[in-house]
């Protein structure tokens, strides 16, 4: 984590919008089963129930309101307040203490960053959200899109050495989606096998023989 950081603040990433391999928004996902729910996609009806639902189940003070917290931050996320998004999001990392439940919270503060273009910022917690879990698919792939469209600025720049780094982080966590879910960045896979960057047991999956 902290190495990654380190490499992070030394790189000094300052980029536009990523434009290839993802989407404006990646798949949010909730945090785990115990708290399914969120204001994103569902109407007002099932989200009163769900809300009075957890209210009526036996979780600890602090995690109803770990969950009250991210529930609101989802719902300002979806409604366009960046601001007050971040703001319930923060709320509810101070009371989480779940490993895999503060990585879905530092992953959605990190997409909240980026749609609000501070680039930097959002690969930080991209980077934390995969220190405390270790298999999030989505932080890696995004993570990796943030490396690379900064490796283009630099070689566009013609700063060759800096692109080259900035390509070897994009392709270190790129291996890492395709490690965990091989075949869902289909892009990505054919840029490491096109550029001799693609590493691990993914390489002879047959799911990712499509992007052969």
């Amino acid at each position: 984590g902290r190495a990654s950081a380190a490499v992070l603040l030394v790189l000094g990433l300052t980029i536009g919008p990523p434009t290839w391999l993802a989407p404006r928004r990646a798949p949010v996902t909730a945090l785990r089963a115990r708290k399914d729910s969120s204001d994103g996609g569902i109407d007002g009806t099932f989200t009163e129930i769900t809300t009075q639902l957890v209210e009526t189940m036996p979780f600890p003070q602090q995690e109803k309101e770990a969950y009250d917290a991210y529930r609101l931050g989802m719902a300002a996320q979806t409604g366009g307040d960046l601001q007050e998004a971040v703001k319930q999001f923060a709320a509810a990392l101070k009371l989480e203490t779940d490993p895999c439940d503060r990585s879905y919270i530092l992953y959605n503060l990190a997409i909240c960053f980026a749609e609000n273009g501070e680039f930097t910022r959002a690969a930080k917690y991209y980077i934390m959200a995969i220190d405390q879990n270790k298999e999030l698919v989505s932080a890696y792939n995004n993570l990796a899109v943030i490396y690379h469209s900064q490796a283009e600025k630099a070689e566009n720049d013609m700063r060759w050495d800096r692109a080259d780094a900035l390509y070897d982080l994009a392709a270190e966590n790129w291996n890492q989606a395709a490690r965990i879910a091989p075949g869902n960045y289909v892009q990505a896979e054919q840029w490491l096998l096109e550029t001799g960057r693609a590493q691990g047991d993914w390489v002879s999956d047959p799911f990712s023989s499509n992007v052969r």
